[in-house]
């Protein structure tokens, strides 16, 4: 009797919690369904974030880090998580004897290379952002990403990324690589009942009320004061909900049409954005270019509201742009007050876009990036 053949091992690395990472959720998603053992090691966060329903029969660890619990100065417990991460993550994941090491950002990349010596791997980099190129990064953080990719590009047999933009700057500025772009498209069950009356139930909006939806982190640089400056106007009529949490939540409480026009839902489970979008009339993804990353990106709200059926009012950069004018799904804008209050009020007044050809969402399904994916892992197990 010939001995089973063994399944190809996939450790992910990360340092965020994987248990709410949706895109690393359905990478593992993925994997398992086509027939890897997929481990993932990541790191335990803050508590009250939302932890994924999502069926999954991966052994995934988050690291309850001693350092990270300590009152430090900002570089010294930087310095001491980043230390203890590595030897925690050097040490387990030879014991899980990977096939591939998968990244998913640049904080591991470093220990996913001597993982890859160690354990005679092949390293595939997922780079979630330009990650040299983030919002909030500093010259320094951002040079010293920049070195460290530049550094072990060499080690690195395959590149995933959320963007053609992403992926060309990629290839341009640090070198040519296999590498797949991996839209991040839900994952969405369409035999899942809809209350298109949610949102309006739960918050009690009026039936002539238009609801404007924003998903996402309620932080700087993502429109967040233009949408509270638009709702607030009197002549606005029209209700705008924020799905999600941040450290503008305060002043999102505090404006003057709070809980009569403007309102907050708590942040969910990633399964369940979809069926609430579905209960919205118009999504918002109104980004700032405040970083390259930004400029460059495809956000996951993009198509979480496509997927509700929700035309969008987008910021005019050129992934958001080329997707939302391919598929005829709303208006693209300039990031202002004024740019956005008029899509507003074309919305009202029933001269926006409402999309209805939906045959293109098999084309952008994450069962159709999903398979971009395992493209790669195929790749890498090749060399």
């Amino acid at each position: 009797m010939k001995p089973m053949k063994k399944k190809p091992t996939v450790l992910h690395l990360t340092h965020n919690d994987i248990k709410n990472d949706a895109r690393t959720l359905k990478q593992i998603f993925t994997a398992e369904e086509h027939g890897f053992e997929v481990y993932g090691l990541g790191v335990r966060l803050q508590k009250g974030l939302r932890e994924s329903k999502l069926n999954i029969d991966a052994e995934i660890e988050s690291l309850n880090l001693f350092f990270q619990r300590l009152r430090l100065p900002k570089v010294l417990k930087h310095l001491t998580i980043m230390l203890e991460l590595s030897a925690r993550m050097l040490i387990k994941g030879p014991r899980l004897k990977p096939d591939i090491i998968h990244c998913s950002d640049t904080l591991v990349l470093p220990i996913g290379a001597l993982l890859k010596l160690l354990c005679s791997a092949k390293l595939v980099y997922d780079a979630h952002e330009l990650e040299s190129q983030k919002n909030g990064s500093t010259r320094i953080t951002s040079a010293a990403t920049f070195f460290i990719e530049r550094v072990l590009w060499r080690w690195v047999d395959a590149l995933v990324v959320v963007s053609p933009s992403i992926n060309d700057w990629y290839m341009e500025n640090i070198g040519e690589k296999f590498s797949r772009v991996v839209l991040n498209s839900p994952i969405f069950d369409r035999s899942r009942p809809l209350n298109r009356n949610y949102l309006r139930e739960k918050f009690n909006i009026s039936e002539n009320h238009c609801i404007f939806l924003y998903i996402g982190i309620l932080g700087e640089g993502r429109g967040i004061r233009e949408i509270l400056d638009t709702f607030s106007e009197g002549d606005v009529n029209a209700s705008v909900v924020f799905l999600g949490y941040g450290p503008l939540e305060v002043d999102i409480r505090g404006a003057s049409c709070f809980g009569s026009k403007i309102f907050i839902h708590e942040g969910v489970e990633n399964e369940k954005v979809v069926s609430i979008s579905s209960s919205a009339d118009v999504g918002i993804c109104l980004l700032q270019a405040v970083s390259l990353s930004d400029y460059y990106s495809l956000p996951n709200k993009i198509f979480e509201y496509v997927f509700a059926g929700l035309p969008v009012i987008t910021t005019d950069f050129p992934d958001l742009r080329d997707f939302v004018v391919r598929y005829d799904l709303g208006v693209c804008i300039d990031f202002s007050k004024e740019s956005f209050r008029n899509a507003v009020k074309n919305f009202i007044a029933d001269q926006g876009h409402t999309p209805n050809d939906k045959s293109f969402l098999e084309e952008v399904s994450w069962a159709r990036q999903g398979i971009k994916l395992i493209e790669c892992y195929e790749h890498v197990l090749k060399l």
